[in-house]
């Protein structure tokens, strides 16, 4: 797990450009597991809080908020709450990667949350007016979405996001892992949702040739 400090994690959530962060505090060794085990199955970017006992989260802050309340760790969520858009037409701008010009979509400021052990709002605990240092670059992070790939399969194009979509949805709603697939079930498979939501990852897995994610 790559490191950072928390001077530089403050910073780098101040960025207009960057994705959200999320610190879960307090995390013991079996925590520690946990956070690794989950970010491995949902494809989450963690980082380890230079000389403390923090783990970071970056993007992905409802998912972050869950794991906190599932270890009973306080958490603070920073990030600059800013979104543009590129004025070009964008399947033209995802083919060249130019446009003219952007636009801006959203810009509330730096926005900065903080929840106890139980996952409810509390005021923040980390102080985020700090002298501005060094802004590392994340490799491969981007607030407007994150590279993934499935493992074993060597091809991008192959790649099916919506398997993870589903798998970090039903997460975040107390479904069952799934160890051969390696991946987040419906829990309830008696409601119509639940139904519905197994049928399709069932129909994922077997057009894309996927034996897990």
């Amino acid at each position: 797990m790559e490191t950072i400090t928390l001077d530089e994690l403050i910073c780098y959530s101040k960025g207009k450009e960057n994705a959200p962060v999320t610190v879960i505090d307090n995390c013991t060794a079996n925590d520690i597991d946990y956070i690794k085990t989950v970010a491995e199955r949902l494809r989450l970017y963690i980082l380890a809080i230079t000389d403390t006992n923090m783990i970071a989260v970056v993007n992905r802050t409802d998912i972050a908020v869950k794991i906190a309340s599932d270890i009973h760790r306080r958490c603070q969520v920073m990030y600059y709450d800013f979104i543009k858009r590129p004025s070009a037409n964008l399947v033209a701008y995802r083919i060249t990667g130019y446009t003219p010009s952007w636009i801006v979509l959203k810009d509330n400021g730096y926005i900065v949350k903080a929840y106890n052990e139980d996952g409810q709002e509390i005021e923040k605990w980390l102080d985020t007016d700090i002298e501005t240092t060094s802004i590392p670059a994340l490799d491969g992070v981007s607030k407007y979405g994150v590279s993934i790939s499935i493992r074993g399969v060597e091809s991008n194009s192959r790649n099916n996001t919506t398997i993870l979509e589903l798998s970090r949805y039903h997460y975040l709603n107390d479904g069952i892992f799934n160890e051969e697939r390696q991946c987040y079930y419906p829990r309830n498979l008696e409601t119509p949702k639940g139904k519905a939501d197994y049928n399709k990852l069932k129909k994922l897995f077997k057009r894309f040739g996927f034996d897990s994610l």
